[in-house]
């Protein structure tokens, strides 16, 4: 079901006949309400919703790591996705919904985008070892995709926070250990909140602990520090008894709930003086965007796709011009009517095409 309007236009003629006034016709027609109009590649592209079968599609979902994108498509009725002909834009909520509850107003607004290119979905990774000889790695970037690189670096399909997981197997004094850690990486976007924390061994195997909070305060601080021990606050320390059947490594948990019952956990592996055992964790490093971040796709007559996440944007330009409520869509969600300016490279993963001086007006749909 397309989202048309019909508007009645009157043509008014004004006629003076022996001083009678002729009755006013009345001409009907349609103005497509949503429409793309600029230049692809060395080509013009025109697409109104209601003319040549085409349609606009308004849609929200879930996607990894339950981050929202709402997207809106003009594309052929009765053709799914991708579509031959057919244009998708999706913009990505920069918060996780396990967090804070998506916002449409917050994540769609009059201003400037940027778009969520490989650059600002790739991400950096750095082991951080104890023990002699380290024989293996075993990444998992939870998204479906493993490394067995001592440092990686992997670009993801789309914005999200995702669960990141490394396994080492060693050679440590004269005989086979192995160490995981797993912990929650941003990428392409800012999290609603966040806790890090380090570690400092002190004599007598005990341990400082200092933490790093990003939310709204005030915080709650959960200690979980390996050993059967709880603890809270922001800084505390902690008393180990050996290195016991552990080997002197313990796996610390931190979790922070912020004001806005935001809650955040982060874990580390630590050694007290006494370790014995081997040791792994990482650290990351990202382009973290922290504002709304686009993805724009057209997939030409022969099926093939074409989008912004397949290489860099450099001076490419995404603007809202206007953010309106709208009529209720074919499903009966609620829908943005939203004016873009948009100019951008796109790819195939051989070649670029560009899309420039785009006039954009499409529905996107929200809870």
């Amino acid at each position: 079901m397309s989202m048309r309007t019909k508007y009645l236009l009157p043509l008014l003629l004004a006629a003076a006949l022996s001083g009678c006034r002729k009755p006013e016709p009345i001409v009907e027609s349609e103005t497509p309400v949503f429409s793309v109009h600029g230049s692809l590649g060395n080509a013009s592209i025109d697409l109104e919703a209601g003319v040549n079968g085409y349609y606009m599609h308004s849609s929200y979902a879930s996607e990894q790591q339950m981050i929202y994108a709402y997207s809106g498509e003009l594309k052929q009725e009765g053709c799914g996705w991708p579509c031959p002909s057919g244009l998708r834009v999706k913009v990505y909520d920069y918060r996780s919904y396990m967090t804070m509850p998506t916002n449409i107003d917050s994540a769609l607004y009059v201003g400037y985008f940027n778009f969520a290119s490989a650059d600002s979905l790739t991400a950096n990774f750095t082991p951080q070892l104890l023990g002699d000889s380290a024989l293996s790695y075993l990444w998992d970037f939870g998204d479906g995709n493993q490394s067995s690189l001592a440092a990686p670096s992997h670009t993801y399909a789309a914005p999200g926070i995702y669960n990141v997981c490394l396994t080492v197997d060693f050679f440590n004094n004269n005989q086979a250990c192995s160490s995981s850690i797993c912990n929650t990486v941003p990428i392409g976007m800012l999290p609603a909140c966040g806790a890090v924390f380090t570690s400092a061994s002190l004599p007598g195997d005990s341990v400082l602990f200092n933490s790093l909070a990003l939310g709204t305060p005030p915080y709650s601080y959960s200690w979980n520090f390996g050993d059967s021990s709880m603890g809270s606050g922001p800084n505390p320390g902690h008393q180990y008894f050996g290195p016991g059947a552990d080997s002197g490594i313990y796996h610390v948990s931190l979790t922070m709930n912020d004001a806005n019952f935001c809650t955040s956990t982060f874990n580390r592996n630590i050694a007290i003086n006494s370790a014995t055992g081997c040791m792994a964790n990482f650290d990351w490093q990202t382009a973290t965007n922290p504002f709304s971040v686009v993805v724009i796709e057209w997939t030409d007559a022969g099926g093939a796709v074409w989008s912004t996440l397949g290489g860099p944007q450099g001076s490419s330009t995404f603007e809202v011009l206007s953010v309106e409520e709208y009529d209720r869509n074919e499903n009966g969600l609620r829908t943005k009517k939203v004016h873009m300016r948009v100019n951008c490279s796109l790819y195939n993963g051989v070649n670029s095409m560009p899309l420039t001086n785009a006039d954009i007006v499409f529905a996107f749909a929200y809870p």
